[in-house]
C-alpha cells in the first residue's frame, strides 16, 4: 500500500496525466517525453504506481500493460470509459450490432490463427491482416458455430454460447436476404462492415492503416491476450478447431 502522505499536489496531478495519456490512443512514448518519463516514474516507484493503480481502480479501469510501449488501459464493466454500441460511428440496429461483434472476432482470430500465438510475447510485431482475411475468418468462425450448434450443445444455460449462436443466426439470415447469385452483393456488404470495424480500432489505436492492409499494434495484442481469457474466446476456439480436426 502507498503512503499518500509522501505524495505531493503534483504527484497528484501526474498520476493524473499519465491516465490520461493512456487513455489517449495517438500517445506515444517515443513522440511524448513527458509520457515516457511517467512510465519511468510508475515502474520505478512504488508509491506513485500505487497511487496510479487506486486512481484507475477509482474510475473503473483496468491496467492491463505500462512499459516502454505505452500504458495499455480497458474500463472495467459498468465504467463511464466503456464502450456502448452508441458511441460505435454508424447508426446500427440491434441485428447489425451482434454481426459486429462477431467481426471483432474475426478479426482477432485473423491476427492470432493458432490459439499458441496468442500466449506468445505482445511485442511480437504480427503481420498485417485484410478485408479479405477477415472475411474469411467470419466464414469460418460461423460455420464452425454452425457445427457446434449441430452438435446439440445445451446453450440454454450457456449465455455466452447463446449469444454467439443468436449472432451467427443472425448472420446466416442476413447472408441469405443479401445474396445474389455470384454472391458479390454478400460479399460487397461483409467487406463494408469489416472495412467500418477496421476504422474504428484505427481510431482507438488498435491497427494502423498500412499498404497492404491493417498492422495490429502492441495495444491490440495486450487486449487481444486478456480477450482470450474469457469463456467467450474458449468456446469461439474450441468450436473452430473442433471443425479443424473433424476435417470439414
Amino acid at each position: 500500500m502507498s503512503d499518500w502522505n509522501e505524495l505531493e499536489a503534483d504527484d497528484l496531478h501526474n498520476v493524473g496525466k499519465l491516465l490520461q495519456f493512456g487513455l489517449r490512443p495517438e500517445a506515444n512514448p517515443i513522440a511524448f517525453p513527458e509520457y515516457r518519463q511517467l512510465l519511468v516514474r510508475y515502474n520505478d516507484n512504488p508509491n506513485f504506481r500505487d497511487a496510479v493503480k487506486q486512481t484507475a481502480g477509482g474510475l473503473g479501469i483496468n491496467i492491463l500493460e505500462a512499459n516502454t510501449q505505452g500504458m495499455i488501459l480497458t474500463p472495467s464493466e459498468g465504467s463511464p470509459f466503456a464502450m456502448r454500441w452508441e458511441d460505435y460511428p454508424s447508426h446500427q440496429s440491434a441485428n447489425e450490432r451482434l454481426i459486429n461483434g462477431l467481426i471483432f472476432v474475426a478479426i482477432i482470430t485473423a491476427v492470432f490463427p493458432r490459439a499458441a500465438d496468442l500466449e506468445e510475447s505482445p511485442r511480437i510485431v504480427r503481420r498485417p491482416v485484410t478485408t479479405e482475411e477477415v472475411e474469411a475468418s467470419l466464414r469460418t468462425l460461423c460455420t464452425a458455430l454452425e457445427s457446434d450448434a449441430r452438435g446439440g450443445s445445451d446453450i440454454a444455460i450457456d449465455t455466452e454460447r447463446s449469444g454467439l449462436y443468436e449472432a451467427w443466426r443472425v448472420y446466416h439470415d442476413w447472408q441469405s436476404a443479401a445474396s445474389t447469385p455470384d454472391g458479390r452483393k454478400t460479399a460487397r456488404a461483409t467487406r463494408s462492415l469489416i472495412d467500418k470495424a477496421f476504422e474504428y480500432l484505427v481510431q482507438r489505436g488498435s491497427f494502423r492503416r498500412i499498404k497492404d492492409g491493417f498492422q495490429p499494434t502492441y495495444a491490440f495484442n495486450v487486449m487481444s491476450q486478456e480477450f482470450s481469457c474469457s469463456a467467450l474466446y474458449r468456446i469461439v476456439w474450441d468450436a473452430v478447431r473442433t471443425r479443424e480436426n473433424s476435417g470439414d
